[in-house]
């Protein structure tokens, strides 16, 4: 999926406020099994997974206990990081070589003040689908 296609399934933006996003955005690519994120830190980004597969999971002492997959077009974000900027407790692998889209949460939080449009965009982030 293009970044137009990802963004647009989230919450349909005007044309300005769409490319005031893709301004901050720019394209990753990293090998299968990366940590995209770890626990117990704070993440500055959030992701659309252009192509490929991730998991986020949680680790005990004894193995990992997976709760979400995410495979292309999805958004892939440490929810306490971004709404809280606070350390996760997630890890996010990579389970494919995986391309991406990343944006920074800083930038996101300058937008979120410029565009109302952005900031009802940003809110949709943190609602399930």
């Amino acid at each position: 999926m293009n970044i137009d296609q990802i963004l647009d399934s989230i919450y349909l933006l005007p044309e300005a406020s769409k490319n005031s996003l893709k301004e901050y955005t720019t394209e990753v690519s990293y090998p299968k099994g990366f940590c995209l994120m770890e626990a117990d830190k704070v993440i500055p980004y959030v992701y659309f997974i252009r192509k490929g597969i991730a998991r986020a999971y949680s680790s005990t002492s004894e193995n990992d206990i997976t709760f979400w997959f995410g495979s292309e077009g999805q958004c892939v974000l440490s929810m306490k990081s971004y709404v809280e900027d606070k350390p996760g407790y997630e890890s996010i692998e990579l389970l494919e070589d995986c391309d991406l889209y990343r944006l920074e949460t800083e930038n996101l939080k300058k937008l979120f003040n410029e565009d109302i449009h952005i900031a009802n965009w940003g809110e949709s982030l943190q609602k399930p689908k």
